[in-house]
């Protein structure tokens, strides 16, 4: 089944450009999955033009394959351009990621009006295997990056994710009582509230 759904979610993914290029600032748009490829088109667009400060995530599910090669060189990326992100729909696990280490970070409303959702997992292994000294290089990073504003203990709640599609959930909209944040640990499990803070508590712009 994840073989099925991974096919179908690339064949869907479009290539990642560079947008509003007439502008002082431009920025590359990434709609759909975060790719090798899409990374050393990143770095040559990044190399040959100099107004790009931003990266943009249109419903992307991150890096199905080498996700930690794909994270590792986001990153790289980031911290040499000095770049900032910006997410719209889902940014999902290693999305998430990566749009955690910008700059600065943006949920926008989507196209249809809906609310954006980052969904934070454990790095994992081209195995399905969560790989614990990964992930707690790039969350000490993001820690850095947010100022502190994000709790570890919200961090810590990645480990009690049981698979491969468990998640902490960040909403740029309320859920419910004014929830932001929620676990659900297996795929199709409960979700659970697990902080009072919303995004623009942990450093992130909503727009």
């Amino acid at each position: 089944m994840k073989s099925i759904f991974l096919g179908i979610f690339l064949l869907l993914s479009t290539s990642a450009y560079a947008a509003n290029s007439d502008q002082a600032e431009s920025k590359y748009v990434i709609n759909g999955a975060v790719t090798k490829a899409v990374v050393e088109d990143l770095e040559k667009k990044l190399e040959s033009n100099p107004s790009i400060k931003s990266i943009e995530f249109i419903q992307s599910f991150g890096a199905f394959e080498d996700e930690v090669e794909v994270t590792r060189k986001m990153f790289r990326l980031i911290d040499q351009y000095k770049l900032n992100t910006l997410a719209s729909g889902n940014c999902a696990f290693a999305c998430a990621t990566i749009f955690l280490y910008g700059y600065t970070r943006t949920m926008e409303i989507n196209l249809k009006g809906r609310s954006t959702r980052l969904i934070l997992r454990p790095i994992m292994s081209k195995d399905n295997e969560f790989l614990k000294e990964p992930t707690e290089e790039f969350f000490k990073k993001i820690l850095l990056r947010s100022d502190n504003k994000i709790p570890v203990d919200i961090l810590l709640r990645l480990y009690q994710v049981q698979d491969e599609l468990g998640a902490v959930h960040i909403h740029s909209k309320a859920i419910g009582l004014n929830k932001y944040i929620q676990l659900q640990s297996i795929a199709d499990g409960k979700f659970e509230n697990i902080s009072e803070l919303s995004p623009v508590d942990l450093g992130i712009v909503v727009e």
